[in-house]
């Protein structure tokens, strides 16, 4: 079957400008003005009329600001941005198509700055599944000397390993000097425990084995790895999570192992790094592979020393080393407590259920919504991927049915959209800032009614088309159905344990071992849903590592819950559509709304504009409401741990962190002159020193017209790389990257002059130039002035100060549209990550072309390549069509 997605331009082109208006419209609210149309009403006649326009000198926009009086708290001009610390943002890299191997060294560098290290004690207290008592280690060190592994000494008491095991690790070989670990667990399995204890089972439900040889199959793609060592599920079946282990006759999945083992006969740096590497890709590819998993565990042992680990979307732990030689009742107490572990402290979430159901694998979702319990059984998958950090959100989308229990029969033929996500414990919910928003527009609502002063008197200015359906859908409250419909959520069903307080950061505790050879091939499982390798559900695959050295004694490390929303509806995101037409007409009303209510979106993507319905009946809908916030100082309290962004379509100021406006280099040459005269002919005096830059800078708010500038990235980006036209997709590549840092190419385009128009005009395809190259530029060069002359009337936090720009935002959409459709010979629009030739999506596994990584240097060269594609088809074109390394000229 070919994925191949192909459409025509022209029904395309709302989605390509009119995003402008998903935000331009917002501000629309603020102020009205009737000025811009003096400039954009030759666009709307004719291309013609547009090009004498700007030969005429009209290219460069000269805009007033608002002398309105900023709120309190509006930023000082002249200071380095400081983006609020209530999202720290992080690149996060994707595994994309790379095998488990391949991405180790990738995993290594994204996680070093999220370890954290204890002490042994606190760790068994804090993570295990419970702490045996003493008598029950005794017992089962009896049971060792009886079998004779063990050794006691009746002088002292003491028990001890019958072996020379410091002997065995020098003379054997690796797997032969660790499978003594095998005759030990089996023991240990078979203790039978004197007392109850509700923290524990009766009966293991793990197995320890060691097939270092044996390879792991997974659900996803792209599992290549093999573990040492694991303790596995031994139940086929529990009563409350479903189908549990595979077979003995079946090949291992990763959904049997709870925890992962890997052994060196040496301890050496070497075997150190790169024991700890392999822990790491393993444990963080069954929890991407697993949804049940909330966390799980890991083992290293390199000569004498065993570590214990500890993964989970909010922290993770290294404890610290024991000696298993000389300490052999901790490792009794540390294999008891995973064999006879319960399912919900191995990391199990009760809430979600897996079983294999005519051969192929499916979940089951519990919603413990208000009223009662809802089931849903998976169907296929909406939105996956492969984050190569274990913490985070680890958002995962499900096209689902209703069933009434778990394994039961399915209620109606009726879709969901299932989002599984997990948040900060004390962060909002989608539903309740959707809630909030609603709160906020039915107060204006009230303000206009009883007479007072409301964003919705600004309307009476507007034209009469558009100010009567703003006023309908606000008089019948069907403005709400401009968002998602949530059906249902479950909030907090499963936390995340909190950290121990004697835990502390260990930046240093992970370096990437030396990659070798690697045999790249996909061990899948039969029956695995392959729709979660489906084109469209992998984000971008990113070249440069978060950043090492934040300051990780800052971070709270709070504990995440899972949080399950279900949608009433299902639907597209932007980028895997077939025809976008009418899509933004609802988006831009979604943002009047938000506007209304004072807000801001703060992560305005592809994927976050979501598409219900087909043909005639397609139209959008605002998603992903989590970061989105009051507009102006805080409203709730900060989060310090990190979130997902997209750096692909950041507005600039917020990722370079940089003012556009220069107070310093903005004065005029005849003043420099005098000045210089002046200093000639007086004595020199040292000036006073400067306030310290971090007693003097001040946060801002991320503002309005950031997520109008995101509109403007994902236009560009969907010009440049949506149609098969090599010049345009390899600049695409240099502009547009998983870093957060901005790309030098991306940085001349959108600082220097004329810089923008040289480019579209050397590299966007022809039949394009006509249209939209002009709009473009002129979009950019009105979006440059507003900030640097907003910045220089200290009026960032003024939201009036926003309304002129979104204007003229309104008027370069519509242009655009009108121009859209005058242009009779457009390119098809194909989606990044596609092409006409794209390669059947039932090829086997292990076959498919790789894209390679592309490793950047830390400066800003002009060599920077940075990934096409905000969300990677899942096979990919052939190398070098979409990641073209030519240096920007």
């Amino acid at each position: 079957m070919n994925n191949t997605v192909v459409m025509p331009l022209d029904s395309i082109v709302t989605a390509l400008i009119v995003p402008f208006a998903v935000v331009v419209h917002v501000t629309y609210l603020q102020c009205p003005l009737s000025q811009l149309h003096l400039y954009f009403k030759p666009l709307l006649l004719s291309s013609t009329l547009l090009s004498t326009l700007t030969s005429h000198g009209h290219s460069t926009l000269t805009l007033s600001t608002l002398s309105s009086t900023p709120p309190s708290g509006s930023n000082q001009r002249g200071e380095p941005l400081q983006v609020p610390e209530e999202t720290p943002r992080i690149a996060r890299s994707l595994g994309d198509k790379h095998t488990v191997t391949d991405n180790r060294n990738e995993i290594a560098k994204q996680m070093e700055q999220e370890m954290l290290t204890c002490p042994l004690d606190e760790f068994q207290k804090t993570y295990l599944p419970f702490i045996p008592f003493d008598t029950d280690i005794n017992k089962c060190a009896e049971n060792l000397v009886g079998k004779n592994i063990f050794k006691k000494d009746e002088n002292t008491n003491t028990y001890r390993w019958r072996e020379d095991l410091s002997k065995r690790l020098q003379n054997e070989k690796e797997i032969k000097a660790f499978s003594f670990l095998k005759g030990f667990a089996d023991v240990v399995a078979k203790h039978k425990f004197s007392q109850l204890d509700e923290q524990r089972l009766d009966k293991p439900l793990l197995v320890y084995e060691d097939y270092p040889t044996k390879h792991v199959f997974s659900e996803l793609h792209c599992s290549d790895f093999k573990d040492d060592g694991y303790f596995k599920l031994t139940q086929l079946k529990d009563p409350e999570l479903g189908r549990l282990a595979s077979s003995p006759e079946t090949p291992l999945a990763t959904s049997d192992i709870v925890v992962v083992a890997e052994y060196k006969k040496k301890l050496d740096p070497k075997n150190l790094f790169d024991n700890r590497c392999k822990v790491l890709s393993a444990a963080n590819h069954i929890m991407n592979d697993d949804p049940r998993r909330s966390y799980m565990f890991g083992i290293t042992i390199e000569g004498s020393k065993m570590s214990l680990w500890y993964f989970s979307r909010s922290h993770s732990t290294k404890s610290e080393d024991l000696d298993f030689i000389e300490q052999p009742g901790k490792v009794i107490s540390i294999f008891l407590s995973f064999l006879f572990g319960k399912p919900t402290r191995l990391g199990f979430d009760p809430a979600v259920r897996r079983y294999q159901w005519q051969g192929k694998i499916h979940y089951e979702y519990k919603v413990a919504s208000r009223g009662g319990g809802r089931y849903f059984k998976t169907l296929g998958s909406l939105a996956s991927y492969r984050p190569n950090r274990i913490t985070g959100r680890m958002t995962r989308v499900w096209r689902t049915v209703e069933i009434d229990a778990f394994g039961g029969k399915k209620i109606s033929n009726r879709e969901f959209a299932l989002k599984d996500v997990w948040l900060d414990s004390n962060a909002p919910t989608e539903k309740k800032i959707q809630e909030d928003i609603f709160d906020a527009v039915e107060a204006e609502k009230m303000k206009r009614d009883r007479g007072e002063v409301s964003c919705l008197d600004c309307i009476k200015s507007w034209n009469a088309q558009q100010r009567d359906k703003l006023e309908s859908l606000l008089e019948t409250g069907e403005y709400r159905n401009l968002f998602m419909k949530i059906e249902c959520e479950s909030v907090g069903g499963c936390t995340t344990i909190r950290k121990p307080d004697a835990a502390t950061p260990d930046p240093g505790l992970l370096k990437a071992a030396t990659k070798g050879p690697v045999e790249s091939r996909s061990w899948t499982l039969d029956g695995a849903d392959r729709s979660r390798d489906s084109p469209g559900s992998v984000h971008p695959v990113p070249v440069v590592p978060a950043a090492s050295g934040g300051n990780t004694n800052r971070r709270s490390y709070s504990p995440k819950q899972r949080y399950l929303l279900v949608y009433g509806e299902v639907g597209r995101a932007l980028h895997q559509l077939k025809s976008f037409k009418d899509v933004f007409q609802s988006l831009r009303d979604v943002v009047y709304v938000m506007y209304i209510a004072g807000w801001v979106h703060r992560d305005v993507s592809t994927g976050n504009i979501i598409v219900i319905g087909s043909g005639d009946s397609l139209y959008g809908k605002l998603s992903d409401l989590e970061y989105a916030r009051v507009f102006g100082p805080r409203s709730c309290s900060a989060a310090q741990d990190p979130k997902t962004g997209t750096p692909f379509f950041m507005a600039h100021e917020y990722l370079s962190g940089e003012w556009l406006w220069n107070p310093g280099l903005e004065e005029d040459t005849e003043g420099i002159f005098e000045e210089m005269k002046t200093s000639s002919e007086q004595p020199q005096r040292v000036p006073p020193p400067s306030t310290p830059f971090l007693n003097s800078r001040r946060e801002i708010a991320y503002n309005f017209q950031y997520d109008l500038e995101s509109v403007w990235w994902i236009a560009l980006y969907c010009l440049l790389d949506c149609v098969e036209y090599d010049r345009s997709r390899a600049r695409a590549g240099r502009i547009f990257g998983n870093v957060l840092r901005v790309l030098d190419a991306r940085r001349r385009i959108f600082t220097e002059g004329s810089r923008l128009r040289e480019v579209l005009t050397s590299d966007l395809h022809p039949k394009l130039q006509s249209p939209f190259l002009t709009q473009i530029v002129l979009a950019h060069k009105a979006l440059y002035s507003s900030y640097t002359k907003r910045e220089k009337n200290d009026q960032v936090g003024n939201p009036a100060a926003y309304s002129q720009i979104c204007e003229i935002m309104l008027f370069n959409a519509e242009s655009c549209l009108a121009l859209c459709m005058e242009a009779q010979d457009l390119p098809a629009f194909v989606p990044s990550g596609y092409t006409t030739n794209d390669v059947p999506s039932t090829e086997k596994p292990g076959t498919f072309s790789k894209r390679p990584y592309s490793q950047r240097s830390d400066n800003d060269g002009s060599n920077e390549a940075g990934p096409s594609s905000p969300k990677r088809a899942r096979v990919l074109v052939p190398e070098g069509l979409l990641h073209y390394n030519a240096p920007d000229p």
